[in-house]
């Protein structure tokens, strides 16, 4: 046997067993991709399947919205829009949506110091051509006149982009030839509210032809909303640092307001966004909005595109007492109930409450319909489980239109 032969066919078993080893590696690195392009392929699926239950979802809530609004001038949780889950099932998938009322919360949009909000102060309240008022609109008048000061323009009277001619058409106004501004006892309570004086937001802090004090819409909504962080028990002094964000100067609010010169201090360093919030959790960049509050906040508040009226038919509980510094939990658990029994059909009827009989309350920015609506969806495509919000609003009577929708999963 040839001692030289055997370290050759040593070297050939190795140089054999290394070229397998590279092609098993081969072999599952093509294995790995392909896996990984299967994955993905099967992903770039789901996620079209995905997108077409979606659509297919805020299809059927815009039907349904549209039927809603040539049935009722109103908008309450008796309703099938409130109380109808939305399926949608293919043979790829399923979905199931929710539709909620988006004007039953405080729109951060209606304080804003944006130009086209501030500008909302200074129109005039539509002419009433509403039919013959009910028995309760007549004693809700009845009532503002002992008091003092008319109705305020009633359902519409706030000047409300979002609602338009049309919403106005479908929600007439109560309290025919009431002057802008609503009840004057109701005005000077709202103006008691602390921040409000010195909030800087346009509008009249004082009489105007004869008609006693006025607020703006504007400063009526900074009131609301500064009553609401009372009610939830949040500092009052986070309201100063929340307008600085908003308005378009460099000037401190006092006390605890916040400008460039605060927050470029921060780590990262950032600027005041000196206009409107575009999104609720843009209030935690403000000073004072910690996780705590904004915890608080957020089930109370939204932002919407347009200027809106809180409907009293679906606002919860915090947000009632939200409407006047003479609103307490009692009352506002009354207003629940009786709404329960039947939804209010103005705003007007709404007012003829007996737990709000003398109760010193300003009618503009309050509305029992809507026209901005939330549509919560969850759908399975596949092997996927995906989530998103879609904001939908009704204009010109049963025409429903996709505003925004964001995916993604969300705790609030």
């Amino acid at each position: 046997m040839n001692s030289r032969a055997t370290p050759q066919r040593g070297m050939a078993v190795l140089g054999a067993l290394i070229i397998i080893v590279i092609v098993v590696a081969l072999a599952a690195s093509i294995g790995m991709r392909a896996m990984h392009s299967i994955a993905a392929t099967a992903r770039s699926f789901e996620a079209r399947n995905a997108e077409g239950l979606f659509e297919a979802l805020e299809r059927d809530s815009r039907r349904v919205l549209g039927e809603d609004a040539r049935k009722e001038r109103y908008d309450a949780f008796n309703e099938p829009w409130a109380n109808t889950v939305l399926k949608v099932t293919t043979v790829e998938g399923h979905g199931e949506a929710r539709l909620l009322d988006a004007q039953g919360l405080i729109n951060l949009r209606d304080i804003s110091f944006d130009a086209e909000v501030v500008a909302q102060g200074g129109e005039q309240p539509q002419a009433d051509d509403s039919p013959v008022a009910s028995e309760a609109e007549q004693a809700a008048s009845s009532e503002e006149a002992a008091l003092g000061g008319g109705l305020g323009g009633g359902l519409d009277s706030a000047p409300n982009a979002a609602s338009g001619a049309a919403a106005r058409d479908r929600l007439p106004m109560a309290g025919a030839g009431a002057p802008q501004g609503g009840d004057s006892m109701g005005m000077v309570a709202l103006a008691a509210v602390p921040g409000v004086a010195s909030s800087n937001a346009a509008g009249a802090m004082g009489g105007q032809q004869g008609e006693g004090l006025q607020l703006s819409p504007q400063q009526i909504a900074i009131a609301r909303f500064a009553l609401l962080l009372r009610n939830l028990e949040i500092d009052e002094m986070v309201l100063p640092a929340i307008l600085d964000w908003m308005d378009g100067d460099t000037d401190e609010r006092f006390p605890n307001g916040a400008e460039d010169d605060y927050y470029s201090r921060m780590k990262p360093p950032y600027r005041t966004a000196n206009h409107g919030l575009t999104d609720v959790s843009e209030l935690k960049l403000v000073r004072g909005v910690d996780d705590k509050v904004f915890a608080k906040l957020r089930p109370f508040v939204t932002v919407l595109p347009d200027v809106t009226a809180i409907n009293v038919n679906t606002a919860p509980v915090e947000v009632l007492m939200s409407l006047g510094p003479a609103m307490d939990r009692a009352t506002a658990d009354m207003i629940v109930e009786a709404r329960k029994v039947r939804a209010f059909r103005s705003v007007a009827e709404f007012r003829a409450l007996p737990m709000l009989l003398g109760r010193p309350l300003v009618s503009q920015g309050l509305t029992v319909g809507t026209d901005f609506f939330t549509l919560e969806m969850d759908v399975t495509s596949g092997q996927s489980m995906l989530a998103a919000r879609a904001l939908l609003a009704r204009r010109d009577g049963d025409n429903v239109m996709l505003v925004s929708r964001d995916k993604g999963f969300f705790d609030d």
